[in-house]
């Protein structure tokens, strides 16, 4: 007690117990417990946004949000009216007033105020919303006249509080109600309240990232400080010294303190050194980056607070590790992140500005607006061919083509209908005329059009590719899950199903299924090759000679099929016996381990490195088959009409280029198979001793029973109406009589070869 205490008479104070430690309070009350109203939280947790990961992430979003495209339409948000027409935009040099209703709306989108853009106020929003749950915009001049706004400002969550009546309905809104002045109030169509999803019953302010993994936030800090702290002191740590038999006095503990300050605090710590007289004792007193795992804990860190989000290191510049499948993985990470997390944020914005603030302008105007914000699409070719056949494969089950097209993910493009596919069984029409160069010395009958043949094999494979990978993914599907259910539990089972003829493995169902796919293109790309041949020897290929060749692929491209799976499977048991060597768990076995380099069967690769059920494959697949049977069709075409060599017109690379320009029997070109992607083509050669084999005539009868000729093709013949006139039949006899004539006449010619026996040229033999 003072001296005071004891003249005024006061009793002494009972003396209070002692506490223990409050256990994780004994070092400092958590800020969050302080946190008791949803300002104060919003205000903390906007603070994180200047905290490393959480300024990488939302920066990269808010500003991707912010830069998105957006569109006003003069139809109803919900209707699908092709008819629609985006409104043009005022521009900026024309006075506020002057505009229409939702040219205001517009002018407001575009410029806010006069001190931000559109785009910097989305971002700040889209900011306050991914940090702090909720946002606000306040609507100027929206409490006057018919209540549309003349400027909008964005106000933090942190300053907002809403006003109740004893009912809890909204009747209005205070910011800065925590300050002296009492704040300011707003009536309730003053304030856009914008807010994310939350369980609890208030509407305004919803959970954000930051309260999600809040305890994630001093980590970074802790972390780099903490490592930045044993760097400084050039990595020595806090610890105990002292001499190994005896005590300091104070003059020497004086000094050995001022030493070991000196060289902790110099800027080249790394580079002294304490030197002592005699033996020292040292024990550490804290542990090292190692010891506490500074790279696991930070890569956690990270982990944790970007999945919040969520958004993956790659699309913020990380560098990941690289594999045989890195460029898809990559690929669907971009796809991720566009329509798992911009997409959800974009949408919130687009619905709550459409629901509360442009139905004041509609209202206003009398008609019905659509706001749109637009997202790219991520969609590259091959996917969109992808989407094409899945589309053309619901149309064909009859389902609506508007539904359909929704349901493929196909209507952010114009949609014209499905056209109508062709007749598979028709052919084009080809008129037989008289050879003009049977007169001619040379060893050619066509002109290289190797170029117009790749074209016409790239557009067959282009048909194909979709299928084809349908068909992988399908297989990819299959494979999976019943690697899944029938996988035994115990790894030391599991060595009896990396056998060659696996029972998870169907190559019955799988050669079948494949086979269903690769008829369609044999038959497209063997009709392509017969029509080249038709084409060049201005013939027609009978119907005939054309079941003959597209049965002959068929025959031929079943071993190739059964190929192709068994080079599935090969890739599939190399790639399980490896997962099982290594002792890995099913889920490890199907999804793979990246980290270990192991790809899993989900996403196993061939030994070239493509990928077993990856697009790539089904386009190799694709274009490998279709220029085989592409040219085995325009070989046997040439067979047919008496073609007995052709000369090769092949790439620049090795293996082409050595058979570029030589000369095989036809017999010799049909055993010749082209590598993968190849581009072999294959150019006739004759004489002028060549003949076509004739061709039946077919004859259609007029109205007056006048026989014409009509050529054959490979549909059954239209009847041709000929206009009713006189015919000179006895004229058209004696034409036939004479050029029968002519083609018996007595002609010699003689081949001339080179000393390899190929041919050259031909030379007239006068006949005695």
């Amino acid at each position: 007690m003072t001296l005071l205490d004891r003249l005024l008479g006061k009793p002494e104070r009972r003396p209070s117990k002692a506490l223990t430690a409050l256990g994780p309070y004994d070092s400092g009350i958590p800020l969050t417990s302080m946190y008791n109203t949803p300002q104060q939280k919003a205000a903390a947790y906007l603070r994180a946004y200047k905290v490393g990961w959480f300024y990488k992430a939302e920066s990269r979003i808010s500003s991707d949000v912010a830069g998105l495209p957006w569109t006003v339409s003069d139809g109803d948000a919900e209707s699908d009216d092709p008819n629609e027409t985006t409104l043009g935009r005022p521009d900026l040099d024309l006075p506020f007033a002057s505009l229409s209703p939702i040219d205001q709306f517009q002018r407001l989108m575009e410029r806010p105020n006069e001190r931000q853009s559109g785009r910097v106020l989305r971002q700040k929003t889209q900011i306050r919303l991914d940090m702090a749950g909720a946002a606000f915009w306040y609507l100027e001049g929206a409490d006057f006249l018919n209540g549309l706004p003349t400027a909008i400002y964005g106000i933090s969550p942190s300053r907002m509080w809403p006003s109740l009546d004893p009912s809890g309905n909204l009747v209005g809104w205070v910011m800065d109600k925590d300050q002296p002045s009492g704040g300011v109030p707003f009536l309730p169509n003053e304030i856009l309240p914008f807010a994310t999803a939350t369980s609890d019953d208030s509407d305004y302010f919803g959970v954000s990232v930051v309260e999600a993994v809040f305890a994630e936030v001093p980590l970074t800090d802790l972390i780099a400080r903490h490592t930045g702290d044993v760097l400084t002191t050039g990595g020595r740590l806090a610890g105990m010294l002292w001499p190994k038999d005896r005590s300091l006095d104070e003059n020497e503990f004086l000094d050995a303190q001022r030493a070991w300050r000196n060289v902790a605090s110099d800027p080249n710590a790394a580079r002294r050194l304490l030197m002592f007289p005699e033996p020292m004792e040292y024990a550490k007193g804290a542990s090292t980056p190692a010891e506490i795992g500074i790279p696991e804990l930070a890569a956690l860190n990270r982990d944790n607070i970007l999945t919040a989000f969520p958004i993956s290191p790659y699309i913020l510049g990380v560098p990941t590790p690289g594999g045989l499948n890195s460029g898809e993985v990559r690929r669907e990470d971009r796809r991720d992140y566009w329509e798992g997390t911009v997409h959800p944020r974009a949408d919130l914005l687009e619905e709550t500005i459409q629901t509360h603030l442009v139905s004041r302008y509609e209202q206003a105007a009398g008609q019905t607006f659509d706001f749109e914000i637009a997202e790219p699409n991520m969609d590259d070719p091959a996917a969109l061919l992808e989407k094409v056949a899945a589309l053309r494969s619901l149309a064909a089950a009859g389902f609506d083509e508007k539904e359909s097209v929704k349901a493929v993910g196909l209507d952010h493009l114009k949609f014209a209908g499905i056209p109508d596919t062709p007749d598979p069984n028709l052919a084009v029409t080809i008129n037989d005329s008289q050879r003009q160069d049977q007169t001619q010395t040379t060893t050619r009958l066509l002109k290289p059009e190797t170029q117009k043949g790749i074209k016409a094999r790239d557009e067959v494979a282009s048909l194909g590719i979709p299928e084809l990978t349908a068909f992988l993914d399908a297989q990819r599907h299959r494979v999976t899950e019943t690697l899944r259910t029938t996988l035994p539990a115990t790894k030391s089972e599991r060595t009896s199903f990396t056998k060659t003829d696996p029972e998870w493995w169907d190559s019955q169902y799988e050669d079948s299924e494949l086979r269903k796919v690769l008829s369609q293109l044999y038959y497209t790309s063997g009709r392509a090759g017969l029509q080249v041949v038709a084409d060049g020897l201005g013939r027609i290929v009978q119907n005939k000679a054309v079941d003959r060749v597209l049965a002959n692929l068929l025959q031929y491209g079943g071993s190739r099929i059964a190929d192709i799976n068994a080079r599935t499977l090969q890739s599939i048991t190399v790639e399980l016996a490896e997962g099982v060597r290594r002792g890995y768990s099913i889920p490890q076995l199907i999804d793979g381990v990246p980290g270990e380099g192991f790809s899993g069967i989900y996403k196993v690769g061939m030994d070239n490195g493509v990928g077993v059920w990856g697009d790539a494959r089904a386009e190799m697949i694709a274009r490998t088959e279709t220029m085989l049977s592409y040219n085995r069709a325009a070989l046997l075409g040439y067979k047919d009409f008496d073609i007995r060599e052709v000369e090769a017109i092949d790439g620049p690379d090795h293996e082409c280029g050595v058979r570029n320009g030589q000369q095989f029997s036809v017999e010799d070109a049909l055993s010749i198979d082209d590598h993968p992607n190849g581009t072999l083509d294959w150019l006739p050669l004759t004489d002028k001793s060549w003949h076509a084999p004739a061709a039946p005539v077919v004859i259609n009868m007029s109205a007056d029973g006048i026989a014409i000729p009509a050529p054959v093709v490979n549909i059954p013949a239209p009847v041709v109406n000929v206009p009713e006139q006189t015919v000179d039949t006895g004229a058209f006899v004696s034409a036939i009589h004479d050029l029968k004539a002519l083609m018996t006449a007595p002609r010699v010619q003689r081949v001339i070869r080179d000393d390899q026996g190929r041919i050259i040229g031909v030379e007239a033999v006068e006949v005695e």
